[in-house]
């Protein structure tokens, strides 16, 4: 049985603490079947920068992330070098032949044009999966 592979971003991860405790590892279940998910060790330090430095409720949603989320998953040590975190991110993507599951527009844009494959929650809040052909 294969398992799909999946970066959690940033964005990914603040996910339950901002649209009301959306479960993120239920929408990886619904498109994906079995799956690993994934969390960059420098996305990990983003995330734990958010919970000390942020406001409001971006500080929640990172504080619930680093408590409740990041311990399901599979964090790995990824060095991103001089690379943007959305630049390592993809380059994490490519090398490893897994999705990126974010809402970040930007991210998402940039990995359709490199043919990686998106799991992201639409405006209707439900949770979609790009159809771009897997390079």
């Amino acid at each position: 049985m294969k398992v799909n592979k999946v970066i959690l971003d940033t964005n990914a991860l603040l996910i339950p603490g901002k649209k009301g405790g959306r479960d993120i590892f239920s929408d990886l279940e619904h498109f994906l079947g079995s799956y690993d998910a994934i969390i960059p060790s420098f996305v990990a330090d983003e995330v734990r920068k958010l919970s000390e430095t942020g406001r409001g409720q971006t500080k929640a949603a990172a504080k619930l992330a680093l408590n409740h989320i990041i311990p399901k998953a599979r964090l790995v040590e990824v060095d991103k070098g001089q690379r943007t975190v959305d630049s390592a991110i993809l380059a994490f993507a490519q090398e490893s032949g897994a999705y990126v599951y974010t809402n970040d527009r930007g991210l998402r844009d940039r990995a359709k044009k490199r043919n990686i494959l998106t799991i992201y929650i639409s405006q209707k809040k439900y949770p979609k999966k790009s159809r771009h052909p897997k390079a």
